[in-house]
């Protein structure tokens, strides 16, 4: 990148996804309602004005505004790692598919990486910034953050991801066991729990998002078995 930048805020990139699920939400509704309105009887036709249209709205304002509707409202541009630049449409594209299959979790990496980039913006070489606007604004900005690639040699960023992926499926599996031994069957088929069934359904949810947000980050920190760091001699 020629120039600095400010990058976005893990808040700031909340609320926009939350705007932008506000909009999809409206459209959706609007949709439906013309549909029932206008009296048409075609699935194929509600599948691409509802699912199609809405999983093509924001790859294309990212490619030709910069940004989703949210990310405007917050302030915030999508910009390419290697020139600041608008990403082109086969790069939003690829960014959205990529966003949509990890979903919320994606953005747990905003924590941790040097360019504040959430996994989808990793595997589409993207970064999110303040617009110019946002960073006249802002109360503080966020620069690249320092790195210790000096001091340890890094597994690449497909193995670390690949690893995630590896950990999520074994915590999904050791969820699965834990409530296979632990619930009854009325709690699970009638959902009639006791008191301790529902304090344990309580701390096994927590427990699972801190595991989540643990692993995504000590993967891509490179510091967890089979995709760990190692100090340069």
């Amino acid at each position: 990148m020629e120039a600095p930048v400010a990058f976005a805020p893990l808040s700031k990139r909340l609320a926009a996804l939350l705007f932008d699920g506000v909009f999809m939400a409206f459209y959706f509704a609007l949709t439906v309602m013309a549909i029932n309105g206008l009296a048409l009887d075609s699935s194929k036709l509600e599948s691409v004005l509802i699912i199609g249209v809405c999983l093509s709205i924001e790859p294309l304002l990212v490619a030709y505004t910069g940004a989703s509707l949210g990310q405007h409202l917050m302030k915030l541009r999508v910009r390419k790692v290697a020139d600041n630049r608008r990403l082109n449409l086969f790069q939003a594209y690829w960014r959205s598919a990529i966003k949509i299959l990890f979903g919320l979790p994606s953005l747990l990496t905003v924590l941790s990486s040097r360019r504040y980039q959430a996994i989808h913006d990793m595997l589409a070489s993207s970064i999110v910034v303040l617009s110019a606007e946002g960073i006249s604004k802002a109360s503080y900005l966020l620069h690249e953050r320092t790195d210790q690639t000096a001091l340890y040699d890094y597994p690449p960023a497909w193995r670390r991801i690949a690893m995630m992926f590896v950990y999520i499926v074994l915590l999904f599996i050791c969820m699965a066991l834990a409530t296979y031994l632990v619930f009854s069957d009325a709690c699970l088929d009638a959902n009639r729990c006791s008191i301790w069934e529902q304090v344990f359904n309580f701390l096994l949810s927590a427990g699972f998002w801190i595991a989540l947000f643990v692993m995504i980050n000590y993967c891509w920190k490179a510091r967890m078995p089979g995709c760990r760091r190692r100090l340069r001699e």
